[in-house]
């Protein structure tokens, strides 16, 4: 007897970006770890890792863009508690 198993593709959310996608949050106050908070700033993730951060950073054309005003970001806090599994993505390699 053969059992034959079809798998869906995984689900994927509806408004938020791809995985390793880079996405950014803007005009939120910044905590830093090694420097100043900034009152209002941008911090740029890209593929899983912190790209920018800082009073005067654009988002990389292509970016999902988080309205931050009224919000207060902790760029590298990481929850010692979280469930879910941290994945070093690849180091990308040159051309």
């Amino acid at each position: 007897m053969a059992l034959l198993a079809l798998a869906s593709p995984p689900a994927r959310a509806v408004d938020g970006p791809d995985v390793g996608a880079p996405f950014a949050i803007r005009d939120a106050r910044l905590v830093t770890v090694s420097g100043a908070t900034l009152d209002r700033g941008t911090i740029v993730v890209d593929r899983g890792l912190i790209a920018a951060i800082g009073a005067d950073v654009e988002p990389p054309a292509g970016a999902w863009i988080i309205e931050g005003a009224g919000l207060t970001v902790y760029p590298g806090l990481i929850d010692g508690l979280a469930s879910l599994p941290l994945v070093m993505p690849p180091v990308p390699t040159g051309n």
